[in-house]
């Protein structure tokens, strides 16, 4: 039976508040999760939300953050793309896009 069973592999990335890649004991708001193994290659997307909201770390959210409040949350690959371009980059634009695709 353990010839058909293989491992599933977890692979995390984590982005900061300024949209690069971090470890995961610093402040992180997004992340991505990739499960690999001979039958899976799956690739999950997730950003930070606080009562069903994205954390904005250059707004509002930027000093009362609160980790027993946030959770991860899964959203679609275009609206993590959205998010991280709004925190390399601070224009609001990209994180309104980001809510409108995740709210759908």
């Amino acid at each position: 039976m353990d010839e058909f069973f293989k491992p599933i592999t977890y692979f995390e990335t984590f982005y900061n508040d300024k949209g690069k890649e971090c470890l995961d004991d610093e402040k992180c708001f997004a992340k991505t999760v990739s499960k690999k193994s001979d039958q899976i290659d799956v690739l999950s997307h997730y950003i930070l939300f606080r009562m069903n909201n994205m954390i904005d770390p250059w707004g509002n959210d930027c000093s009362r953050r609160k980790l027993d409040e946030c959770s991860f949350k899964k959203v679609s690959p275009e609206c993590l793309k959205s998010y991280i371009k709004y925190l390399k980059t601070r224009d609001i634009r990209f994180l309104v896009i980001a809510q409108r695709k995740q709210n759908g």
